[in-house]
């Protein structure tokens, strides 16, 4: 087959959509009738179209020329090719490189120092179409990438708004084709991880968009300071940036008039987000070097000795975006750190995955997490990440069960704050997510349920009386009279940085294995655990009423209303000053005193805001 023909072959219809455009394709199968063809050999051919002349040289359409001022792929090269092909005789698709099945060498090769950026974009939301030619879209970034039947990665076809990104943009593609294929994706493991760095000029940049989006959200025009933020999110100076990449794509989403009416979000809150992400700004000024504040381009795994963990139970977990997974806790018998792994797949990827079923899956090739609740696993050479996370592709070794780990556990609830805070970290260091923390109860009471957020709590007590409502999951909502004969030793609970928690897995008096809530349930009574069960739940609740409203709350409420009202229209603040100062809030009182219309003020005391109710 000669190399025109392959050409032809492989650049069906969806890739020259990908190549151009629907609407280019379409006009050009009008024109393909009217194409005279002047010459043709095994690697070229020249066409007249209607008054121009096309140049076709294989095997890349891209190469072609055409006489008319166009530049790139043109209506008269499009119809050319279609004219070529549907008067070709039917041939089989080109033999090349299916995609989905290449290496992972072969594509950290072709990435090259976007290697890492590409395992995170490929981690993003992405969707595959097509057959023979495969199209990759990733929504967020706006990047679109092209694979023509039989043809490597370097044909592909990126579309996007910087081209700059092609390059990882055309990896995270033939890494999210390897994963739709049933393949585990590579972890970044690297041995020294490079620091990224910043610029002065991409922080004016990016403080300069976040004073206009106060703006614009004080006066209701959110679409313009969306397109900006994301724009500047994507930009190649702020990507060099990887956190403040991340808060700008975060909050462009958030500039959405659909979620402020369905009161998804509030403009408030919206708001105090600017806030913290203008502090960044200010942060990285001052602490460039900071990886903390500077973010990674992609988690990384390094090599960190031998470890001894003890499975603590896990949870399947969706996101409101569609992104699914499972999320493991380990706890090192000698450090008394809590790790995780997570399995997880992006928003429209991997349809087949599911974090339930991952759960009777072997890990790590030492067992299915259902049978390793209590066991302790060896490691010979943990790939930990710098924020303690494991890496899925290591190997390691089930040693047997061993007693609940309480000596590593929180006896008095008054260190909780501080056990938080030690693990997700303070104020622009905090890290998102919840604290995951062992907690070991003096003894517990009848669960109670909460009418306001309509959940069930199950009260812990320490050995001095102090009550630490956990929540329990959703699917024992029905059911809960069977934890008023349960009596944990020892629990796993996620809390946010607010103090709140909610239970994952508890170790039952008697029992030789943590239970995963999610999974394993909790047994059901029987003799005279069920008769004192059955009377319990007879009785009464215990009415709710409303709490006080707390007063420092209050303020800061209205402290934020009057700061972004104040962007559209000067509000006076010295009676809130006042109030603020009469509780104690002197530099929120500061801040009010110093509100004169400007943007850089109010996300200053935007930021305070934020930053005191995380401590409130």
């Amino acid at each position: 087959m000669s190399a025109l023909k392959d050409m032809l072959t492989a650049w069906d219809e969806a890739a020259l959509i990908g190549l151009a455009s629907k609407g280019v394709v379409v006009r050009a199968g009008k024109d393909a009738a009217k194409v005279e063809t002047l010459s043709i050999a095994d690697d070229r051919a020249e066409l007249k179209v209607l008054a121009e002349t096309v140049t076709l040289i294989a095997p890349d359409p891209r190469t072609a020329r055409c006489t008319c001022p166009a530049t790139g792929p043109c209506r008269h090269i499009i119809a050319a090719i279609l004219s070529l092909r549907d008067g070709a005789a039917p041939a089989p698709v080109a033999i090349g490189p299916d995609i989905g099945a290449l290496s992972f060498d072969d594509i950290q090769a072709f990435a090259r120092a976007d290697w890492p950026a590409a395992l995170a974009l490929a981690d993003s939301p992405a969707e595959a179409s097509g057959d023979g030619t495969r199209n990759v879209t990733f929504p967020e970034t706006g990047d679109s990438v092209t694979f023509a039947a039989g043809q490597p990665l370097a044909s592909a076809i990126h579309k996007g708004r910087a081209a700059g990104r092609a390059r990882r943009a055309i990896a995270a593609a033939a890494l999210v084709l390897a994963r739709e294929a049933g393949r585990d994706l590579p972890e970044a493991v690297v041995a020294e991880v490079t620091r990224p760095r910043v610029d002065p000029t991409t922080l004016d940049r990016a403080q300069a968009v976040l004073e206009t989006a106060a703006q614009s959200l004080a006066a209701g025009t959110l679409q313009q300071a969306a397109d900006r933020l994301f724009t500047l999110a994507i930009s190649t100076r702020a990507e060099a940036v990887p956190r403040l990449a991340a808060e700008l794509r975060g909050l462009s989403k958030r500039f959405d008039e659909d979620r402020l009416r369905r009161a998804d979000d509030t403009p408030e809150g919206l708001f105090l987000a600017l806030g913290r992400t203008y502090a960044l700004t200010r942060a990285l000024r001052l602490a460039p070097d900071d990886p903390a504040l500077m973010g990674v381009l992609a988690r990384s795994f390094a090599p960190s000795g031998h470890r001894d963990l003890v499975f603590l139970g896990g949870e399947h977990w969706t996101t409101p975006s569609g992104a699914r997974g499972l999320t493991l806790a380990f706890v090192d018998e000698t450090s008394g750190t809590i790790h995780r792994a997570t399995e997880a797949r992006s928003a429209g990827t991997d349809l087949t995955f599911s974090g339930r079923q991952a759960w009777y899956r072997p890990l790590w090739h030492a067992g299915k997490p259902s049978q390793l609740g209590g066991k302790r696993l060896h490691l010979a050479d943990a790939k930990i990440a710098p924020d303690g996370g494991l890496g899925l592709s290591q190997m390691a070794q089930a040693k047997g069960a061993v007693a609940a780990p309480t000596d590593h556990a929180v006896t008095d609830w008054s260190a909780l704050p501080n056990a938080i805070d030690a693990q997700l970290g303070i104020g622009l260091r905090r890290r998102p997510g919840e604290a995951l923390l062992l907690v070991a109860p003096d003894r517990v009471i009848p669960p109670d349920f909460d009418a306001y957020d309509q959940v069930w709590n199950w009260p812990f007590l320490d050995d001095g009386g102090g009550a630490l409502p956990l929540r329990l999951p959703d699917n024992m909502i029905t059911s809960p009279e069977r934890l008023e004969t349960m009596r944990p030793k020892l629990a796993l609970a996620a809390f946010r940085p607010s103090g709140a928690g909610r239970l994952i897995s508890v170790w039952l008096a008697g029992e030789a294995a943590p239970r995963s809530l999610l999974f394993d349930g909790l047994p059901v009574p029987t003799g005279f655990a069920k008769t004192v069960a059955k009377l319990r739940n007879r009785l009464p609740r215990r009415s709710m009423t409303a709490p006080p409203p707390d007063p420092v709350r209050l303020l800061m409420d209205r402290a934020a209303e009057t700061a972004l009202q104040g962007l559209a229209r000067p509000t006076p603040s010295e009676a809130l000053a006042g109030d603020a100062q009469a509780l104690g809030l002197a530099r929120i009182a500061e801040g009010l005193a110093a509100l004169d219309g400007g943007a850089r003020p109010a996300l200053e005391l935007a930021w305070r805001l934020a930053l005191a109710q995380e401590v409130a």
